[in-house]
């Protein structure tokens, strides 16, 4: 049985429903779940499936979304039992549990709290795979100098087009942490189309971010994002989440963060840069440390102009 909601209007109707990938919810007739809310916004919220979870944003309303009392300015998983509130409108989401989750449950228990122990459980299958990380710099500071109102539309437009950014670009959206995206291409042997895909990702979620003060003057200033890309081994599949882990996925997050003490806009490690044309030399070498490792990691690192160069000589040669 798939995820579904139960909605319990203003006036006391209930419904159910089954939740599909995009839904749309507001006080237009337009909308998948109309909810006649006069609280409520004509386009007021988004429920959207990314990969096996369900995310809700609010889409720029004037009154908000709360889930379980909380109002949220960017979107949030939701998991089993979960209510979101708009106005005096109701929704519970009901995702039930699958014969294979509650077994995997059952042996997580037994196992105890030793994650070695879990994994042996887990049947994981490992890919080759590059990964991105990218989130938005100053984001705390950018969050307490705005209206929550505005911050909200702002993070609500910013996390839908940095979806559709990623699967035109032919990756998938692992899950959204905070401001913080984390997506990946899985690499078929030595072929550079998936680094080649995930570096025009960057360069267009840099255009993206850079561009939201001419969609929303009230920002005052330009936004900008920092991104880490990683190519390695991970486990995929993992969880009743069905979420990537491993090694290459931790150490994707270390590259976003060196960007800042590097003073540039993107970190890549060596083996994912080797896998770019071989007569390209994206950004300077550097070995940095990264917590949790013994050797320095090699990394390139540059700047978003030096990946417009890269791509306009691409273009050059064809």
């Amino acid at each position: 049985m798939s995820a579904h909601l139960e909605i319990r209007h203003h006036d006391g109707r209930t419904e159910s429903m089954p939740c599909p990938l995009v839904l749309t919810i507001g006080r237009d007739r337009s909308n998948g779940l109309w909810i006649p809310d006069p609280l409520s916004s004509r386009s007021h919220a988004i429920i959207r499936a990314i990969g096996k979870d369900y995310y809700v944003l609010d889409s720029g309303s004037r009154n908000g979304v709360f889930l379980n009392s909380r109002r949220i300015s960017a979107p949030v998983q939701l998991k089993a039992n979960d209510r979101v509130v708009i106005g005096e409108t109701q929704i519970t989401f009901i995702q039930p549990v699958s014969m294979e989750e509650t077994v995997n449950n059952n042996v997580s228990t037994k196992a105890g709290t030793n994650f070695a122990e879990t994994m042996h459980y887990i049947r994981a299958d490992i890919r080759s795979v590059v990964i991105l990380v990218s989130d938005i710099r100053g984001f705390t500071a950018l969050s307490e100098s705005i209206p929550i109102d505005l911050l909200t539309k702002v993070m609500s437009y910013w996390f839908q087009s940095v979806q559709e950014t990623v699967e035109r670009n032919g990756g998938v959206v692992d899950k959204f942490i905070g401001d913080c995206v984390l997506a990946k291409w899985e690499v078929d042997r030595n072929d550079s189309s998936a680094a080649i895909a995930s570096l025009k990702t960057a360069l267009e979620l840099d255009i993206l971010t850079r561009g939201m003060t001419k969609r929303f003057p009230e920002l005052h200033r330009e936004l900008h994002i920092g991104v880490g890309l990683n190519k390695g081994d991970a486990a995929v599949g993992i969880g009743t989440d069905n979420t990537i882990l491993g090694d290459v996925v931790n150490t994707a997050f270390r590259l976003e963060s060196a960007t800042k003490d590097l003073g540039c806009d993107l970190v890549m490690n060596a083996p994912f840069s080797s896998l770019l044309p071989a007569e390209s030399v994206l950004g300077g070498r550097h070995q940095i440390a990264v917590k949790g490792k013994v050797e320095q990691l090699q990394v390139n690192a540059c700047t978003f102009a030096e990946v417009q160069a890269f791509f306009d000589g691409i273009k050059g040669t064809n």
